[in-house]
C-alpha cells in the first residue's frame, strides 16, 4: 500500500506542475498579444473572452483548458495531500519492529 501511495503522490505532484506550466503559458500568450483580437475561423480562434475590456478569441482547446485547469489542479493537489497524509500516518503507526521470538 505504501508503494501505491508513493506513486499517487509522485504522479499528482508532477501533474500539478505540468498543469501550472500550461496555465502560465496560456496566460502568457494572452498578455504578450499572441492571441488574436478578432475572430479567425481559419485558425479556429472563434470563442470570445473579455480580458480587461479587450475581447480576445480563444480556440476550443484553449477555452477548455482555461475552464478546467484550476479545478483539475486542485483535485490533483488534494490527491497529493491525502497520499502524503496517509504515508505519514502509516509510518507513525508502524513504529519500530519488534524482534520475533525464536521457536
Amino acid at each position: 500500500m505504501t508503494r501505491i501511495l508513493t506513486s499517487v503522490k509522485l504522479i499528482s505532484k508532477w501533474s500539478c506542475v505540468g498543469i501550472l506550466i500550461g496555465w502560465f503559458t496560456l496566460w502568457g500568450m494572452v498578455f504578450f498579444n499572441s492571441i488574436p483580437k478578432s475572430p479567425q475561423p481559419l485558425t479556429h480562434h472563434t470563442i470570445p473572452f473579455n480580458n480587461h475590456g479587450t475581447t480576445i478569441y480563444f480556440t476550443q482547446l484553449q477555452d477548455g483548458f482555461r475552464r478546467w485547469a484550476i479545478p483539475v489542479w486542485l483535485g490533483l493537489a488534494l490527491f497529493y495531500w491525502l497520499a502524503e497524509f496517509n504515508l505519514k500516518k502509516r509510518v507513525k503507526n508502524a513504529g519500530p519492529k519488534q524482534p520475533s521470538e525464536p521457536n
